[in-house]
């Protein structure tokens, strides 16, 4: 896919209510499961990202905006993380593996951005912590082992029965400087026909 089309296909998964992005602290196999049937879909070959620490919790941080325009930083703790990626090409012609997490960030993010926007024993995570499985080839087998181990009947109900810690917060996903030049260049792309 053209990196045009990545970031539009990023927009539109962050507006979609059925991914639960509002709650990042859990669900992240549902949002990986069905972000990676929409880029199948596409005709994109999608990659299920597992991360994790060696018996440790990781911390990722969710910033929210808060009713007098501040913003307040919340941990969120996993045991794991995963989500899904898809080859895109970039305007300079380099393919390059994104990774789509709308639950985290605000738009289509390198695989290193994304290890490293979590940490472990006070250190942030680098991609020899990422393990990436074809969806194809196995990636649709982990991401159903971990609907099992947590005994999923539908999404809506795992959703249902999770406390809401963000409820009523409005969850800002602040880009890195990397990112909004990122940005810029795909808006410059996009505005002139171009991606």
């Amino acid at each position: 896919m053209r990196a045009v089309e990545a970031v539009s296909l990023f927009r539109e998964l962050s507006q979609d209510p059925a991914l639960h992005n509002d709650m990042p602290h859990t669900g992240c196999f549902i949002r990986a499961r069905q972000i990676c049937r929409r880029l199948e879909q596409r005709g994109d070959e999608a990659v299920v990202l597992r991360v994790s620490a060696a018996n440790q919790m990781m911390t990722g941080r969710v910033s929210c905006l808060e009713d007098d325009g501040s913003y307040s930083g919340h941990d969120v703790n996993w045991g794991f993380h995963v989500a899904a990626a898809a080859s895109v090409v970039n305007p300079d012609g380099r393919e390059q593996l994104l990774v789509f997490d709308p639950a985290l960030f605000d738009g289509p993010v390198s695989v290193d951005s994304w290890s490293r926007a979590m940490c472990a024993g006070g250190k942030n995570l680098g991609t020899e912590n990422v393990q990436k499985v074809p969806y194809r080839q196995g990636g649709d087998r982990l991401l159903a082992d971990i609907e099992k181990s947590v005994g999923l009947s539908t999404d809506e109900a795992f959703f249902a029965a999770r406390p809401d810690r963000f409820a009523g917060k409005k969850i800002v996903r602040r880009p890195s400087p990397w990112q909004r030049n990122y940005y810029r260049i795909m808006e410059a792309a996009l505005s002139h026909g171009r991606g």
